[in-house]
């Protein structure tokens, strides 16, 4: 749906050859203003705002990570215009829409490209770094925060806990990620409050919202 401030719109599936509709759990808009949208059902949906049509998109993946289906759940397209998406337990992918040149990467690269981890090899957020433009910053639900190296394709575990209380199962499960300009990655989890990730030091903490309670932020 779109909201122009007076109006709201709603699209269904035109174009695509399905007699339903479908889920959409996120959506992204690239520089022609366009949108790249996210299905369970179909899995990566585009839609062209001038035609008004939806396409799906069946980026090139290894055959031995067909099947089971691939869940994505977030989608995030960079400042050069290549499309980074997540999954819930197959790692990432990166989509150049120009050249349709896919990658799958792992979060542990030494796994087979099968590998299948919730809680292990889930992406659920994608940042890019507001002050270089080759660096991304992966929120992973169960596993905390990953650095991402476009150029050299290297992936970095980049915290360490300030306090050992922040060491807690729950405070890794990282859903969320804001970046202002400066050194400081902020987070949100699944269920330990909020935190932040100093970039300069190493160091990661978290914030709870009422110590006694498990808190969702």
């Amino acid at each position: 749906a779109s909201f122009d401030g007076n109006e709201m719109m709603y699209y269904g599936n035109k174009g695509l050859a399905t007699g339903a509709n479908y889920r959409v759990t996120d959506l992204c808009e690239d520089y022609l203003g366009n949108l790249w949208i996210i299905s369970p059902e179909l899995g990566i949906v585009f839609f062209n705002r001038k035609s008004g049509l939806f396409k799906r998109i069946e980026i090139p993946i290894n055959e031995k990570i067909q099947s089971p289906k691939i869940q994505f759940v977030k989608v995030y397209i960079d400042r050069q215009g290549i499309i980074l998406i997540g999954t819930w337990n197959r790692g990432f992918f990166t989509y150049d829409p120009q050249t349709k040149v896919s990658h799958h990467f792992n979060l542990n690269p030494a796994k087979a490209a099968e590998w299948e981890n919730r809680y292990q090899n889930s992406v659920r957020n994608i940042l890019q770094d507001t002050r270089d433009n080759t660096i991304f910053w992966l929120a992973c639900y169960g596993s905390g925060l990953y650095s991402f190296n476009t150029k050299t394709t290297q992936l970095k575990k980049n915290f360490r806990n300030a306090d050992v209380k922040d060491t807690a199962w729950q405070s890794t499960c990282i859903t969320g990620l804001f970046q202002l300009n400066d050194s400081i990655i902020w987070v949100h989890t699944w269920g330990y409050g909020m935190g932040e990730y100093n970039t300069n030091t190493g160091f990661y903490k978290c914030y709870k919202h009422n110590s006694r309670v498990r808190g969702e932020v």
